[in-house]
């Protein structure tokens, strides 16, 4: 999506396209910014939940990456690996629609 971003100065591509990305990503990154969870442990964003599962737990994490801390104080029973992972797959699905958005704006305007 953030390259895609790039796109929205170029000369060449319409209004119609440059408020498709804005309304996608713009949600999107809207969306993310929120909160997920907040309590004793603290705060984590949606972009940090996704972030701590990929990259603390799916990925190739880092003892000191701060995603993989986050993954070690937030998820200390089954439920709490649970809940992260379904947000984790929640999040992929707003990713998948907004570039599915994305696209459909991005066929119309090569059609043009």
């Amino acid at each position: 999506m953030r390259r895609m971003g790039e796109l929205v100065v170029d000369p060449g591509i319409s209004e119609e396209w440059r408020n498709s990305y804005e309304r996608s990503a713009g949600w999107l990154r809207v969306r993310m910014g929120d909160t997920w969870a907040e309590g004793p442990k603290g705060r984590l964003s949606f972009r940090d939940a996704f972030d701590t599962e990929l990259h603390g737990h799916r990925g190739h994490h880092r003892v000191n990456d701060p995603a993989f801390q986050n993954y070690q104080k937030w998820v200390t029973d089954d439920f709490e690996r649970q809940n992260l992972e379904n947000t984790f797959h929640q999040i992929l699905i707003w990713i998948v629609a907004a570039a599915h958005n994305l696209a459909v704006a991005s066929r119309r305007e090569l059609a043009r």
